[in-house]
């Protein structure tokens, strides 16, 4: 299995949210977990609004060293173009950044580990887990 790990699964990572924490210490060797480029910036973001900025910044940094980040290339912008425009048209529009990650799971054909699948779902062709309700 391999899998795109959306921002608030990566967040609840970092916080050892124990659902997540334990299905990651139980995945098999050959599972890959992968972060989004837009999910990094996000997680940095966040980092620098908070109290302890520094130390925050740190754990981005030692977490984001230990994945794979996969960005956007030409096939993952078309199809980012092709979804925006489908969605348009049914009057059904997403964030352009849940949109840049669902187009690189996609493109990557991974399956998007997030706890907005309500929001992704307007997306038939993408694949969604979650593991925050466990």
């Amino acid at each position: 299995m391999r899998y795109l790990v959306d921002t608030d699964h990566a967040v609840a990572l970092l916080r050892n949210h124990p659902p997540v924490r334990s299905r990651i210490e139980a995945l098999p060797d050959d599972v890959e977990l992968h972060i989004s480029i837009i999910t990094a910036a996000e997680l940095f973001y966040g980092a620098y609004l908070a109290q302890d900025a520094s130390r925050r910044i740190q754990q981005v940094k030692r977490f984001l060293a230990d994945v794979d980040t996969l960005g956007l290339d030409l096939e993952g912008t078309e199809i980012y173009g092709r979804l925006k425009a489908e969605l348009r048209e049914r009057g059904q529009l997403i964030e352009d950044n849940d949109l840049y990650i669902a187009s690189i799971a996609l493109r990557h054909d991974l399956i998007l580990l997030t706890g907005n699948t309500r929001h992704y779902e307007r997306l038939p062709a993408l694949r969604l887990e979650t593991w925050l309700k466990l």
